[in-house]
């Protein structure tokens, strides 16, 4: 609407003063609070959705200077692995030492093959416990890949995202 003051029954809408000189101001609606809460929640919602796709570019090129290539880039994912495979080394050796434990308490054992109850506790002891190291070791393993896995998963996520970066530039002729 257009008019030489604002009209109260038009205050929810946006309206058009003409000024002494002709000149024409806009006056926007007048928002009741709930309106307003919900503006200033889109408006706050608008700009984290520009400073996370801001951020996202930041830690792109930020990506691309610490992975000028892909060469770069594998090194550091070969050397982000390589503790976890010692890892698994360890564990692996670890295990291996406690199958021989088990071969030895299966011997002894063997004497007990009709009624195990009737073991000695310390032997029955040394039982039990080898089977719950064997058990740890082998979450231990499981954790361990999951680890690697979700490592190879970033690597992954992030070489194809420097993908652009890592193109080479066409040349012209």
């Amino acid at each position: 609407m257009t008019a030489d003051r604002p009209i109260a029954a038009c205050a929810d809408r946006e309206q058009r003063v003409t000024m002494p000189g002709g000149a024409v101001r806009i006056i926007g609606p007048t928002y009741s609070e709930r309106e307003k809460a919900e503006q200033a929640a889109q408006s706050r919602k608008e700009a984290e959705e520009r400073y996370r796709a801001s951020d996202g570019k930041r830690r792109e090129r930020a990506l691309a200077v610490r992975f000028p290539n892909k060469a770069a880039h594998d090194a550091e994912r070969a050397e982000a692995i390589e503790p976890l495979m010692t890892q698994i080394k360890i564990v692996q050796e670890r295990k291996v030492s406690l199958l021989e434990d088990r071969k030895k308490i299966d011997a002894e054992m063997e004497f007990y093959k009709k009624d195990p109850s009737k073991a000695p506790q310390s032997l029955q002891s040394r039982l039990k416990y080898n089977r719950e190291d064997l058990k740890e070791v082998d979450e231990q393993v499981v954790s361990i890949n999951e680890e690697v896995k979700r490592t190879n998963q970033r690597f992954d996520e992030e070489a194809q995202t420097l993908k652009q970066y890592w193109a080479p530039a066409p040349t012209s002729k």
